[in-house]
């Protein structure tokens, strides 16, 4: 097994099932995950660092990430990317992700809103009671990683 970069390559005898007739990978995600395989994760944040910190570690789950650095264009990128669960940044340079979230819930009501800041402090504003969870950002990842999932596994109907 060889890791380069968030690509989990893997030493198989038999490549029945991996690839297509010509032999190309048809997916990234990790056989193993396919039940992650629908679920788009939508990352708003204006730091380009976290962009990428996120989709990486979030792919590397299994998920399909997309990102966006601003608001501007974010309801109609919900209504393009139909994301099961959008992270979005509190304080950014151009828009507030507590004004964001008001929008989100206008519109799309349903869709779990994870907010994201450097600071707690956010979570007693009475805007952010809207979003579904509250992750204050950190170089580790497991937490924001174990509140996307239960967002996903709330947001499913049950049998």
């Amino acid at each position: 097994m060889v890791r380069i970069g968030a690509v989990l390559y893997l030493s198989v005898t038999s490549t029945e099932g991996l690839g297509n007739q010509s032999g190309e990978h048809t997916s990234r995600l990790n056989p193993w995950r396919h039940s992650m395989a629908n679920d788009k994760i939508l990352i708003v944040d204006d730091e380009e660092v976290i962009l990428m910190l996120y989709k990486e570690e979030l792919e590397e789950e299994g998920y399909d990430v997309v990102t966006t650095s601003t608001g501007l264009g974010l309801l109609e990128k919900i209504e393009t990317e139909k994301p099961k669960v959008v992270v979005l940044d509190i304080k950014m340079a151009e828009y507030n992700g507590l004004d964001l979230l008001q929008d989100i819930r206008k519109s799309y009501y349903n869709i779990p809103v994870i907010l994201c800041s450097a600071y707690s402090s956010f979570k007693g504003d009475l805007k952010s009671i809207a979003a579904d969870y509250y992750v204050v950002k950190s170089s580790d990842l497991t937490e924001l990683k174990q509140k996307v999932k239960m967002a996903l596994e709330a947001s499913r109907p049950s049998d």
